[in-house]
């Protein structure tokens, strides 16, 4: 396993759906500082590793629309194919060479209103307070519900902090990992059910929320 050293990091602009793309791919301290100034600038962005998780969490239109703005290539229409596909592609991406301390300065810039425009960037993961050791994240907000639009109508995705949203949560784990070994849906199905098993979750719940996380994905 990589270390948070050596690990690739995404920063990824998801300022609107159709603007979804990937700005840079470098270290977690360039990725973190830079991802401060951006959103001290007003830009949502996120800062995931390159990494399957770090893809799973968009819907199937979000992640299209980053492949083409990415890549500029057609973006395949399978779930599975797409998430493998912007693995490759980012991977391939150059690194970011821009001078970690440059970016330091122009982060310890920064003014105290614009530090906490600049909090978390992604909820359950926050490189940036450890980056940014002169700088205090902001409070994570309170978890409100994703609704994702897919072509079968609305879906509501749970809070992580609940038990329908980490079923979610599994799902999204196992899915890059079945991508990676080239495995079903079916087999990843059965992973899923026997991880939330041993989580000591309602079967019936685990059924009910792996369906509508399948109708969210379009796996």
């Amino acid at each position: 396993m990589e270390t948070f050293a050596h690990q690739k990091y995404m920063l990824i602009d998801r300022s609107t759906v159709e603007s979804t793309q990937i700005l840079r791919v470098g270290s977690l301290n360039q990725t973190a500082l830079r991802g401060r100034l951006l959103k001290a600038a007003g830009a949502d962005v996120t800062a995931p590793p390159l990494e399957g998780r770090g893809f799973s969490n968009f819907p199937l239109l979000q992640l299209q629309y980053l492949f083409y703005n990415t890549f500029k290539l057609t973006p395949p229409a399978d779930y599975a194919e797409l998430l493998q596909g912007c693995l490759n592609h980012a991977d391939a991406l150059p690194l970011d060479d821009t001078d970690e301390r440059e970016l330091q300065k122009a982060v310890d810039k920064l003014t105290s209103t614009d530090t906490a425009k600049a909090g978390e960037m992604v909820a359950g993961f926050d490189p940036l307070t450890r980056a940014a050791g002169k700088l205090q994240a902001a409070k994570p907000p309170k978890e409100k519900k994703v609704r994702v639009m897919t072509a079968l109508g609305e879906v509501k995705r749970p809070p992580s902090s609940t038990t329908t949203g980490m079923v979610w949560d599994i799902a999204d784990e196992y899915l890059a990992v079945v991508v990676k070994d080239g495995l079903g849906e079916v087999a990843l199905r059965n992973m899923v059910k026997v991880r939330c098993e041993k989580e000591g979750f309602n079967a019936s719940t685990v059924s009910t929320q792996y369906g509508k996380w399948k109708k969210s994905k379009q796996v």
